[in-house]
C-alpha cells in the first residue's frame, strides 16, 4: 500500500526545526542547535517556555503573549550586555554561564524567587530616561 503524495512528503521532507545543519555543532559526540544551547544563547529557559505555553494551551498565541514578552525582552537585556562588553573591549562579547547570574544581581539585584519552578523572573532592561524594570510572572 503505498502512502498519499501529502504523507510521502511529510516523512522524506526534514523537519527544519530539528535538522537543519547550518544550527547545529558537534560537541562530545551529541548535536546541539544553536538555538538550544545556554553557551551560545542566554535566553533557552525563556525560548522553551514559551514552547510550552503553546503546546499547553492549543497553539493559541494570545494565551502565551507574557511569555513571548519575557523571551524578548531577555534577548534584548543580553544584547545590550554584548554590545557593551563588545564597546568596553571585554571578550567573549556573550558572558560565560557562570557570570550571567552575577551581571543579573548587579543589573537588579537578586533574582526572586529563583529556587521556584513555578515562578519566573522577566528580566527587562528598560532604558526609558534611566530607569531598570523588573517585572514578574507567575504561571
Amino acid at each position: 500500500m503505498s502512502l498519499p503524495k501529502d504523507e510521502e512528503k511529510l516523512k522524506t521532507e526534514p523537519d527544519r526545526l530539528t535538522n537543519s545543519n547550518h544550527a547545529k555543532k558537534k560537541t562530545k559526540g551529541r548535536e546541539f542547535t544553536r538555538a538550544h544551547n545556554e553557551e551560545t544563547n542566554p535566553c533557552v529557559r525563556e525560548s522553551l517556555m514559551s514552547f510550552k505555553c503553546l503546546d499547553d494551551n492549543g497553539y493559541v498565541r494570545d494565551k502565551c503573549e507574557k511569555y513571548f514578552t519575557n523571551y524578548r525582552n531577555c534577548r534584548e537585556f543580553w544584547s545590550v550586555i554584548v554590545r557593551e562588553r563588545k564597546r568596553a573591549g571585554i571578550t567573549p562579547n556573550l558572558p560565560s554561564i557562570e557570570d550571567r547570574e552575577e551581571i543579573r544581581r548587579t543589573r537588579f539585584g537578586p533574582v526572586l524567587n529563583s529556587n521556584n519552578p513555578d515562578v519566573f523572573t522577566l528580566v527587562v532592561l528598560a532604558e526609558k530616561k534611566n530607569s531598570t524594570e523588573m517585572t514578574i510572572i507567575g504561571k
